[in-house]
Parts: C-alpha cells; structure tokens; sequence
C-alpha cells in the first residue's frame, strides 16, 4: 500500500493561516451559488474578521512556497515515465 503523506494540502496552508478551523461543507455549500453568496455575505465576513490571518504564520506560508518551487533538474525519462509533459 502507498504511504499518504501527513504534509498539509494547499488549503489547509491557507487555514493555517488563520489558525482557524475550516468551516463544514453544509457550511460551504451555502456559498456554491451567487444567491447563496449574497445571502451569506454577513455571516463570512464575520467569519473573516474573527479568524484574522495571523502575522506569524505568513513566514510559515512562504517557507511552504520555497519548499513548494525548489530549483530541480528535470530528468526526461522521470518526466515521460510518470507522463508530465
């Protein structure tokens, strides 16, 4: 069986961020359409202003984008075995 890996995904850098837990998918789903958007405006702004993104973890967020944009050579064959092209 392939490991997963316990790295953080994109968005939960961006949570981290604002320390804060991501909001349910019920949650989200009430954002899926422009309506639903409109409807919720107050309730993520409030959301937003009360889990601000913190001034520590900006550092954290561009030491995950070095390690994200490393200087590597490319290798042909890796590229065309795993079908980057």
């Amino acid at each position: 069986m392939t490991p997963i890996s316990t790295a953080p995904t994109d968005i939960d850098e961006v949570i981290i961020l604002r320390k804060a837990k991501r909001m349910s998918s019920t949650q989200r789903a009430a954002f899926s359409t422009y309506n639903g958007r409109q409807k919720n405006r107050e309730a993520y702004k409030n959301y937003l202003e009360i889990n601000l993104i913190q001034i520590d973890m900006i550092s954290r967020f561009i030491d995950h984008i070095k390690k994200s944009i490393t200087k590597e050579a490319l290798v042909e064959k890796d590229i065309l075995k795993n079908g980057y092209f």
